[in-house]
């Protein structure tokens, strides 16, 4: 069992990490993209004193998720950071109708949403679960391991917004109740708007390279905030509340990465918008939900 001083582990791949007597755990559902990513931050480190190992985690299947609990339970003494980064927006394709509108009737604000794209819908895993709600939150949730209508939004035409708002909800009663006797924390981060591989499946290069471009130059001009367009700056949220005073931390905000004009970095915190009784709710059906795929329901 390792005991060196800090164990992180990052579901999904990140390129951010990297810090003395450090393990970083690339828990992957691909393990060869895993160790692809593994030996490139090892290149650009350089540092004796970072291990990066992999675990085989797919947040969309139970028992994938359970197997990687008992690996870390049996091979890290302790956690120290817990990255959920995995996630997926399933998309089949453009919305053609959405654009036009977007750009004429609200420019800036359909910059930095969804409007664009046509998510598909009905998605389940092969436990009857919603994909994007299973992968996205569930298989996190489930991987805490805790004791203890449509929340899936398997039939809503933005499941991938369903999911993060379900994020929300829940990481606030974590940190004040549930976590709290464990003294452990939890908090949201958002990485803002960023550039990555989404539209690989639907898109050329030449369009993605476009898009890339638009993020950059409507960033400049118009100074929007939430257009963090890289990878790397969409981590900075992350990075930040993993190294800062935790008394200076508050898990009722959303930390929200933001980035200026010229790419200087910042952290934005806002207020989540709660509602306690669903939360409870929420809580509620996620654990019978647990124990149900678990096979520990009465």
């Amino acid at each position: 069992m390792l005991e060196l001083q800090q164990v992180a582990i990052i579901t999904g791949k990140d390129n951010r990490e990297g810090s003395q007597e450090l393990v970083l755990v690339l828990a992957c559902r691909n393990q060869d993209r895993a160790k692809i990513a593994g030996e490139k931050l090892l290149r650009k480190y350089n540092n004796k004193n970072l291990l990066i190992e992999t675990i085989t985690l797919d947040t969309s299947d139970s028992s994938s998720v359970l197997n990687a609990a008992k690996v870390i339970e049996t091979r890290y003494k302790h956690v120290n950071y817990l990255f959920c980064n995995a996630g997926i927006m399933s998309i089949s394709g453009l919305d053609w109708k959405g654009i036009v509108n977007g750009i004429l009737k609200h420019p800036l604000e359909f910059v930095g949403g969804t409007e664009a794209l046509v998510q598909n819908v009905g998605l389940q895993t092969k436990e009857g679960l919603g994909l994007v709600f299973a992968t996205n939150f569930f298989g996190h949730y489930l991987l805490l391991e805790f004791d203890k209508n449509d929340i899936q939004h398997v039939r809503g035409k933005k499941p991938y917004e369903s999911s993060k708002f379900i994020t929300d909800q829940i990481s606030v009663v974590l940190d004040k109740q549930i976590l709290k006797e464990k003294k452990i924390r939890s908090f949201v981060v958002e990485p803002g708007n960023v550039a990555t591989n989404i539209l690989s499946g639907i898109a050329s290069q030449l369009f993605i390279g476009f898009v890339y471009s638009a993020f950059l130059l409507v960033r400049l001009v118009f100074g929007i905030f939430r257009l963090t367009v890289t990878p790397w700056n969409g981590s900075y949220g992350a990075f930040y509340a993993a190294t800062e005073n935790e008394q200076k931390l508050d898990g009722s905000l959303k930390y929200n990465t933001c980035c200026t004009r010229l790419g200087s970095l910042f952290v934005d915190p806002q207020p989540i918008k709660t509602n306690k009784k669903l939360a409870s709710y929420l809580v509620d059906e996620l654990d019978q939900l647990v124990a149900y795929t678990t096979g520990n329901s009465e």
